[in-house]
This record gives structure tokens, C-alpha cells and sequence, in this order.
């Protein structure tokens, strides 16, 4: 008895061992199905990202420098993406960083025309809006950051990016976030408290109405601590 008993246990232990050895087989099989389907995703989101860099800015570069330049920003940026949304508004906005920079000579960072970043980020946004839902938001939340820490510019530009999308019926900033935004559009309509984006001098270019109050127009909302903005229903790169 105690040798079938032995006998028994070994061969349990055996077959045991054996179904371990083919779930872990099997999850190292799925494991490399998954990581060839996230490789095959990102390499199409690569291609849609060199696609809406020539529809958008038209580069005068051949396609092999495009795929470069693309190569490079994905491989410095997949170890902290996650999600495809991540990928295609980080290498969106990492291209028209670079592609500004191209047109600044390739001068330091901190040359870029403020307006001209305001233009990028708006646009970002642009393809995107009433499109959202709250992960997506939160990458862009991620987007935002990046744009600050490649082009060192001052934060109140990013609140356009992060809040505009943060409703999608209706915009609400804070008192802080609105005073930020303002600082943005000053040089746009310093007496205006509607700004028409399109026939305004300054670089933006938003087909669209964006209503900017100051503290004492905010008062008829009854609450000075927030602004309801003009849903945006379209911005585009001219």
C-alpha cells in the first residue's frame, strides 16, 4: 500500500509538473502573439503618423528622412508608452516640435515663437476634440508634458490643451487656468473680450470662436472662480 501510495504521489507530482510547464509554454507563446500584435500596431501608427505629417505640414524632405526622423522619436518614446493614443499624440506633437524648430534654423529651444507652440498644441487637440474620453484625456494630460519638456516653454500654454478637451459639450477652467490662457491670447486682442481667431494678427488659427472674458464680464456667471468657454467644433492646420 504505502509503495502504491508513493507511486501515486510521484506520478501527481509529475503530471502536475508537466501542466505547469505547458501554461508557461503556452504563456510565452501568447506573450510573443501579443508582442508582435503591439509591434504590428505601432508600426501602423507610425505610418499613419508620416501619413498626417505630409497632409500636414507638407514636407519638402523625402520619405526616407520622414521615416527616420519618425524611427528615432518612436524608439526614445515606446519604453514609456502604453496605450495608442500615447504613441500617436506623442509622435504627433514630437514631429511638429521638430518640424518647428526646422523652421527656426535649428536654433535653440527656447527660440520657438511661444505663438507658433500655441498653434502646434491647439492643432494637436484639433484632431482630437469631442473625441475624448477620460483615458484618452488623460493622455493628453501626457502630451501636454511632453510638449512642455521638449520646447522649455513657460506651463500657461499648456492649460489650452489639457482643459479644452476637458467637457464635450462645454469647456470649464479655474480662475488659474483661465488667467493662463488669457497671458496666452494677450498679444491676440488685448481689448477684446471676444477673439475671432482667423481674423485676428496673431499666429493661431482657429476656425472656430473662442470666447475670452476678463474678471469683470465673468461676474454675470455668477461664479468669478470659473468660465465657461465656446465648445470648439473644429481646429485645423491651415
Amino acid at each position: 500500500m504505502p509503495v502504491d501510495f508513493c507511486c501515486n504521489k510521484r506520478l501527481l507530482l509529475t503530471m502536475y509538473a508537466v501542466l505547469c510547464l505547458t501554461l508557461f509554454l503556452f504563456s510565452l507563446g501568447q506573450a510573443s502573439k501579443q508582442k508582435s500584435y503591439m509591434d504590428g500596431q505601432r508600426l501602423a501608427l507610425v505610418n499613419h503618423a508620416v501619413e498626417a505629417v505630409k497632409y500636414h505640414f507638407k514636407f519638402k524632405y523625402n520619405d526616407t528622412e520622414e521615416r527616420t526622423l519618425l524611427a528615432v522619436i518612436s524608439l526614445k518614446q515606446l519604453g514609456k508608452i502604453r496605450q495608442s493614443i500615447y504613441l500617436v499624440l506623442e509622435l504627433e506633437t514630437t514631429i511638429k516640435v521638430e518640424r518647428c524648430k526646422l523652421e527656426m534654423g535649428r536654433g535653440p529651444l527656447t527660440s520657438v515663437n511661444p505663438y507658433v507652440v500655441t498653434k502646434i498644441v491647439c492643432h494637436t487637440i484639433g484632431m482630437a476634440v469631442g473625441k475624448l474620453n477620460e483615458e484618452e484625456q488623460r493622455a493628453l494630460h501626457f502630451a501636454a508634458s511632453t510638449i512642455k519638456h521638449h520646447l522649455r516653454i513657460s506651463y500657461h500654454l499648456i492649460p489650452i490643451v489639457v482643459y479644452m478637451v476637458s467637457s464635450k459639450e462645454n469647456v470649464y477652467f479655474t480662475k488659474y487656468h483661465f488667467e493662463q490662457v488669457q497671458l496666452a491670447f494677450a498679444n491676440c486682442s488685448k481689448n477684446n473680450h471676444e477673439v475671432d481667431m482667423p481674423r485676428s494678427n496673431c499666429s493661431l488659427s482657429i476656425p472656430a470662436k473662442i470666447v475670452v472674458f476678463n474678471f469683470d464680464t465673468m461676474e454675470k456667471f455668477g461664479d468669478p472662480m470659473s468660465l465657461r468657454l465656446m465648445r470648439v467644433q473644429k481646429i485645423s492646420w491651415p
